[in-house]
């Protein structure tokens, strides 16, 4: 075996084993993660000390008029006692009325089961001939309508043969009578200027564009003699003729820059040429204005024809979707009550019912019920007096249950409401969970090491005899829940301005994917809204 050879076999054994370490790289480079799809919670943890309760704060959800306040300090509550309420009229306004729709719904149910009156059918028959009547005068007012716009549109288009030999006659007279004098052979295929002009170019142009001129009169000329008289091939004829007019133009417009620079003529001779050209000009400009007037007349016309006819046919629409009505209703009244129709009222019954019920929950947010018994400790607020959420407006020491207060950083307590539930461990009783409710966030921050906290109090949903006032309490308070999502891991996910993405491998091959993201859990995923689908392997971190 020879160097060259020998040198060769080594060169391709190197490539080969770079491109299969290359390959091996690529497989096991990345740790990878499958988009998951489950519930996700997102969660604000803190950690506090359990304490015999101090004053728990009670606050309206909205704003509204004081008009029970039912405590002074001092006094002793008991769970569920009525403390304060908010006027309640409006609310009761609208359940009264929701009533009185529940109270219709069953009386229509009462007379559908009854039957009808003989004098009640005779109404809807009534009814039915009269909308008969109104369709039969509808159907009229549509083939008048038709007819109208036929005969407005033909009138219109009967201008149209007009406009072109106008347009046809003055473009013939532009070209042929008022340049006549400025061509020798105008008419054949090689014309030629009568006088010489400095202006080389424009010269030769008004020599070719002449022959061009001349060949399109004669098309514009021979396509009006074979015109249909249809619409769509009068729409085309006047859209060629005024091509026609802006080529002759063209051909104007290089004549007069040759004419501009003309030499051996007399002044006189020049001020006439300018002059028929001027003429030529204005003929054509008019002829393309007349063309563009007539054209926006058709359109106008069929614009106007069209919304008269749909005005039409809508009026028919509704005197026949009235016909049908009665028609339904007539049959229904003659019609024994079927059992599917008592069903749909008895739906409709129970889901204004349910619309009740909800705004009788809205009601229940105007009054402020003891959460557990205790002791009054401050009141703030009078009779008359507007009262929002952004005042406490009872105080009270709740019995004995115990309490934790945490100092949530200023990032997580935007996510912090009144009511949450959540979650409490202890290091000193182990694998046990207990429950509690947010029921205090006090309104001021508290700077701490140059951090801002809000002072939050959970109050457990009941005592255990194994919690100790002192014990630290780790709480998770479930600020947000997403059910049946995608997620991923938050260091999966990356930022870059104002956008996200994720990297996924795709036959041994990075591709980088926008996202939306949403809530994040204390495992550390975060929930994605779009992008991705479930079981894509995304990039979470490369291996050195």
């Amino acid at each position: 075996m020879n160097k060259k050879a020998l040198i060769a076999i080594i060169g391709i054994g190197l490539v080969s084993l770079g491109y299969f370490l290359m390959q091996l790289s690529i497989s096991v480079n990345y740790k990878l993660f499958t988009v998951q799809k489950g519930n996700i919670f997102q969660e604000v943890s803190a950690s506090g000390k359990v304490e015999s309760p101090t004053a728990v704060d009670l606050r309206f959800k909205n704003s509204g008029k004081l008009v029970i306040l039912n405590a002074k300090i001092g006094d002793e509550i008991h769970t569920g006692q009525i403390l304060a309420k908010q006027s309640t009229l409006q609310i009761d306004a609208q359940i009264s009325e929701m009533q009185a729709g529940i109270d219709i719904q069953k009386a229509k149910l009462d007379q559908l089961q009854s039957g009808a009156s003989l004098e009640d059918i005779a109404i809807t028959e009534t009814s039915l001939t009269n909308a008969e009547v109104s369709v039969k005068n509808a159907q009229q007012y549509v083939e008048n309508e038709k007819n109208k716009a036929s005969t407005d549109l033909e009138n219109i288009y009967g201008d149209v043969m007009d406009v072109i030999s106008s347009a046809i006659i003055k473009n013939e007279d532009a070209v042929n009578k008022q340049t006549d004098e400025m061509f020798d052979n105008d008419s054949s295929s090689y014309p030629k200027l009568t006088f010489s002009t400095v202006d080389f170019q424009a010269g030769t142009d008004s020599e070719w564009k002449r022959i061009a001129v001349g060949k399109e009169l004669v098309e514009n000329r021979n396509e009006f003699g074979n015109l249909s008289l249809d619409y769509i091939a009068l729409d085309e004829a006047l859209i060629k003729t005024k091509n026609h007019l802006i080529l002759s133009e063209g051909f104007i417009i290089r004549l007069s820059d040759a004419v501009q620079g003309a030499v051996g003529l007399s002044q006189s001779t020049i001020n006439t040429y300018k002059s028929n050209l001027n003429v030529s000009r204005s003929n054509i400009n008019a002829a393309i204005v007349s063309i563009n007037n007539q054209k926006q007349l058709i359109a106008a016309q069929k614009i106007t024809n069209q919304k008269n006819i749909d005005f039409a046919e809508n009026s028919l629409k509704t005197a026949e979707g009235s016909v049908k009505i009665f028609q339904n209703q007539l049959a229904l009244k003659k019609a024994p009550a079927r059992l599917s129709d008592i069903a749909l009222y008895e739906a409709q019954i129970r889901q204004a019912e349910a619309q009740k019920q909800k705004i009788q929950a809205q009601r229940e947010d105007l009054i402020i019920f003891a959460p557990s018994s205790g002791l009054v400790t401050n009141v703030n607020g009078e009779v008359g007096e507007t009262i929002g959420p952004d005042k406490s407006i009872i105080s009270f020491a709740a019995g004995d249950t115990f309490q934790i207060k945490l100092n949530v950083v200023e990032d997580s307590i935007v996510n912090v409401k009144i009511g949450q539930e959540a979650r409490v461990m202890f290091d000193a009783i182990e694998k046990h969970e207990f429950g509690g409710k947010v029921v205090a966030i006090d309104p001021a921050g508290t700077v701490v090491g140059g951090t801002v906290y809000y002072r939050t109090t959970i109050l457990f949903d009941k005592n255990d005899e194994r919690i100790r006032s002192g014990m630290t309490a780790n709480v998770w308070i479930k600020t947000a829940t997403s059910e049946k999502t995608l997620f991923v891991p938050v260091g999966a996910v990356k930022i870059e301005g104002d956008k996200k993405y994720v990297y996924i491998l795709e036959q041994k091959e990075l591709l980088k994917v926008e996202v939306h993201t949403g809530i994040k859990n204390k495992t550390g995923m975060i929930e994605i809204v779009s992008g991705l689908s479930e079981g894509i392997q995304v990039v979470i971190d490369t291996i050195e």
